[in-house]
């Protein structure tokens, strides 16, 4: 499936469709990033790999977010734990994957 808006393509997706929302194994790009693994309802669920510029996280997925055990990677360095909606504690400091650091308790 090809999303375009305005007649300008934004996102590619391959794979399996459910009541039309995409859902088993598959991919999704985006001008911005790449997600390819399980999919639910249209968005990451289950295992999977999302690129986005200069980051990278393999792991387990639900609602679209990082949710249970995982790795990201990125400039500053490697980060494996259980993540919680995008967000992994360590110690003092919290890293994020896909969400804003707002967003993480």
């Amino acid at each position: 499936m090809l999303w375009s808006r305005g007649g300008k393509p934004f996102e590619k997706d391959e794979g399996s469709w459910d009541q039309g929302r995409q859902s088993g194994r598959g991919s999704q790009d985006w001008g911005s990033g790449r997600y390819e693994g399980e999919l639910a309802g249209g968005e990451p669920s289950g295992h999977g790999i999302m690129m986005l510029q200069t980051s990278r996280y393999e792991g387990e997925f639900r609602n679209g977010k990082p949710n249970g055990e995982g790795t990201a990677t990125n400039l500053q360095g490697v980060y494996k734990g259980r993540w919680k909606d995008g967000c992994l504690a360590q110690g003092k400091q919290t890293i994020t994957f896909a969400v804003p650091s707002s967003s993480c308790h």
